[in-house]
């Protein structure tokens, strides 16, 4: 049969949203990066929480998340927004980006392709797996043949620190943006789409340029307010792997300070961190509930209400942090009850424990475990955990079901019968962790 193979040669909203609706709003339900698309969330606030949209609440949704993904695509019939909205479908790339950095690279894409300038194995773009096959498609063409160089306007910047091994700029304004992050995949270098007007009202960007670059191109960007600490290809850095190559970074007070009042260890001045990490060990060992050769914790954020869980990006970053755990779970669900368990030996992590309550009872809850050598796009970064057979982490998934059960059957409200079952379950596996961090105010912007 050739069903398989069928593509729409002509865009359709309504075809595409068919085929890849539900995965765009399950995706939109994970996407982290900040949205600036009020109808967005004004048609997720009518309902309160992702689990209790209606399917008028879905259908509006829907329409605003795939008029958004078709800003991405700078061609008047909307030749890629298809493309995308595959993209998109699979968690493969932030919507945001999908507005700016990937509608500058399809631009760049359709020029050459209708100057037939393309290499036969890039003809097309339905054979691009990812969005970061096309940006590094891309790199393979020379950008002058279409655009004018950005020059040697430098916009408006500060540095705020320079050594013999770094310097740290602050653009100021889009021009700073753009000359700084000239080379790199930054949403806020692109020429077109640009993003700075989005980031930089919520906190200055640091641009760290290295004297001595381990590789040609090596620049990072960090930006606290979203959690952001890039490299030139957009790729994630590990903040504390950052500071051990760059020991600099800690000379500057701008960076820990927003380290400690952001919660990043990485990015904290020695002090702080010794002051945090024997914080964060005294809650590890108050929560940590024993259960034979393993103990749990509680991976949810501490508060709010029984009928609306959440994952703690903030718990999971810590346990990543000081070894405990592969930072492939910080991808985990994000609207999730979930207990983390841990060699009680080696305090490292033997798997996860979570319920989904926006899916079916019985088919929400799973144990599983890390697996980082999964990286295509339509792998799981997460494999069965061989603890499945442990009869604490079965007592726990029964505990996971019958609170799902309660829940459905209730209409999602609190039962008196549910919340006995909820604390019933944070008595036998341990309570969400409270938060430590900086006392003071807002660092001052540099």
């Amino acid at each position: 049969m050739r069903a398989r193979n069928f593509i729409l040669r002509e865009y359709s909203r309504e075809k595409t949203a068919d085929v890849h609706g539900e995965k765009i709003i399950q995706a939109l339900q994970k996407d982290k990066q900040p949205r600036a698309d009020l109808d967005i969330w004004n048609a997720h606030s009518r309902s309160g929480s992702w689990n209790k949209l209606t399917d008028n609440d879905k259908a509006a949704l829907l329409t605003n998340v795939m008029a958004q993904i078709e800003s991405g695509d700078p061609t008047k019939n909307l030749e890629y927004s298809q493309w995308l909205a595959r993209m998109y479908s699979r968690g493969a790339i932030p919507l945001e980006d999908i507005k700016s950095k990937m509608h500058n690279a399809i631009e760049m894409y359709h020029k050459f392709k209708i100057k037939k300038k393309l290499k036969p194995e890039h003809k097309d773009i339905n054979q691009m797996k990812t969005p970061y096959d096309l940006l590094t498609a891309m790199e393979q063409y020379d950008e002058d043949d279409l655009e004018p160089e950005i020059g040697s306007d430098k916009g408006t910047s500060k540095e705020i620190y320079k050594d013999e091994y770094i310097r740290v700029i602050v653009p100021k304004n889009k021009a700073a943006a753009c000359y700084y992050g000239q080379g790199t995949r930054w949403c806020t270098a692109g020429r077109n789409r640009n993003m700075f007007d989005l980031y930089h009202p919520q906190g200055d960007m640091y641009i760290v340029l290295p004297a001595k670059p381990q590789y040609e191109g090596e620049k990072y960007q960090l930006h606290f307010p979203s959690e952001q600490f890039m490299d030139e290809k957009d790729n994630s850095v590990n903040p504390s792997q950052l500071t051990k190559d760059y020991p600099s970074l800690l000379k500057v007070p701008q960076i820990t300070i927003q380290g400690f009042h952001n919660h990043i260890p990485g990015f904290m001045s020695p002090g702080d961190r010794k002051e945090y990490e024997e914080e964060i060990t005294k809650q590890l060992e108050k929560n940590a509930v024993t259960h034979g050769d393993m103990y749990t914790l509680s991976l949810n954020q501490p508060g709010g209400s029984y009928d609306d869980w959440k994952v703690s990006t903030y718990t999971i970053g810590n346990l990543v942090h000081k070894g405990m755990m592969e930072s492939e779970y910080e991808n985990l669900p994000t609207g999730a009850a979930i207990y983390g368990w841990f060699n009680v030996k080696t305090n490292q992590c033997q798997g996860v424990t979570y319920c989904e309550f926006d899916q079916e009872v019985g088919e929400g809850t799973f144990t599983v475990i890390a697996d980082p050598n999964n990286r295509d796009d339509t792998a799981s970064d997460y494999e069965t955990s061989d603890i499945v057979q442990d009869t604490n982490v079965q007592q726990l998934e029964k505990y996971l079901d019958g609170l799902h059960r309660i829940h459905k059957e209730d209409g999602f409200s609190v039962s008196e019968a549910y919340e006995k079952a909820v604390i019933k379950l944070l008595d036998s596996y341990g309570y969400p962790m409270s938060g430590t961090g900086y006392p003071g105010q807002e660092p001052e912007r540099a």
